[in-house]
């Protein structure tokens, strides 16, 4: 099942319709009007803005999970480039961000066809859609709940001492991140 077109013909994809519906926008809005309004739905709303299919991995994550999850290539662009919602929402039902889940997608699938595209979200994810690195947009649970005297919720989800095994773990992860932006995998 693949995303469903508009049936009003007014916008491109169905979920864009109920999107700007809910964020009360008009056909007389300018796009940053429009992105403004949807930024400020999407963070008023955001606890909300859930997927509790027992067909999704994380009952209860973020709408952006979910199209990373399905492959949903137009939401994800949409989210991160259009409308530049907040990616830094650390989920309560696995205690991760969207970043946090377009990197473990990528390691599930390292080395298949699908890794360019996923590595293409955590990218837009990660920096925008406008080709540089000099600004972060989305960042990692770890990077959120390190800043000092800026700890959003989900900061103390699961947050055991770190075992030998945990260690070495993240530095597999690291080194992947490394290898993924700069090109070698």
């Amino acid at each position: 099942m693949g995303v469903q077109r508009d049936p009003s013909n007014e916008y491109e994809f169905n979920y864009q319709k109920l999107i700007m519906d809910a964020a009360c926008v008009t056909k007389s809005d300018s796009d940053s009007l429009r992105a403004e309004k949807v930024r400020r739905m999407w963070k008023q709303y955001e606890d909300k803005l859930i997927c509790g299919s027992t067909s999704f991995d994380v009952q209860g994550g973020s709408l952006l999970k979910l199209a990373v999850s399905r492959r949903m290539d137009d939401f994800v662009f949409d989210a991160a480039c259009v409308w530049n919602v907040d990616l830094n929402r650390i989920d309560s039902a696995d205690g991760r961000t969207v970043l946090d889940y377009a990197f473990k997608e990528y390691m599930q699938n390292e080395g298949t066809a699908i890794a360019p595209r996923i590595k293409t979200y955590y990218e837009m994810l990660r920096f925008g859609c406008d080709g540089g690195t000099a600004s972060i947009k989305a960042r990692h649970r770890d990077e959120l709940c390190a800043v000092v005297g800026s700890k959003p919720d989900g900061c103390q989800y699961k947050q055991a001492a770190q075992s030998p095994s945990d260690k070495v773990r993240e530095e597999h992860r690291r080194e992947t991140l490394r290898r993924m932006m700069s090109g070698e995998s």
